[in-house]
């Protein structure tokens, strides 16, 4: 019915139509939009685990021979002041995976990587190169005080054998030094 210009009647049932439309439209798509905020916070924990697998050694938990070489790369563009390399190798190992096992062995490095990063500063990186050898790299100014840390991480480590269930195996490292 048209009366004045005006549609009587049915306009109120047109508007709560639309609306009933909407709403129920609207609550459909609840499920969708929760699938997908649920695959993106899923795609972004794979992202991180997957980063983590890619820069870290899986037994020590230090850096990879790749995030290392990554991290050196940065330092090395950045820095003015002088930056020290070191290289790190445990003294005798095969001995002691032959002797006690690879398990044990496994055991030692990571104790190793433990007693190293302790003796590093905070600045500093450390990360398993390969098998039982290590790096870090250090900011030292001068070659007393990078001896003075090589040294000291020598007297830490010397200092802090492996331990466990009555065994005890002693570790030395040999350290090749260099100030870049």
């Amino acid at each position: 019915v048209v009366q004045g210009g005006s549609v009587l009647g049915n306009s109120d049932s047109f508007a709560s139509g639309t609306i009933q439309t909407a709403i129920t439209a609207c609550f459909s798509l609840v499920p969708m939009i929760h699938a997908m905020v649920m695959m993106a916070l899923v795609n972004s924990r794979i992202a991180n685990d997957l980063r983590r697998i890619a820069t870290t050694d899986e037994l020590t938990g230090l850096a990879n021979r790749r995030a290392f070489y990554q991290h050196t790369r940065t330092r090395l563009a950045q820095s003015r002041d002088p930056i020290a390399l070191l290289m790190l190798d445990l003294d005798w190992f095969k001995q002691v995976n032959d002797r006690y096992g690879h398990k044990i062995g496994d055991q030692v490095l990571v104790h190793f990587a433990q007693t190293l990063t302790r003796a590093l500063g905070p600045a500093d990186q450390a990360a398993r190169y390969g098998g039982e050898e290590f790096c870090a790299l250090l900011e030292r100014p001068t070659d007393d005080d990078l001896r003075d840390a090589a040294n000291g991480i020598c007297d830490r480590v010397r200092a802090n054998p492996y331990e466990q269930d009555g065994l005890t195996i002693p570790i030395t490292v040999s350290i090749g030094m260099a100030l870049v």
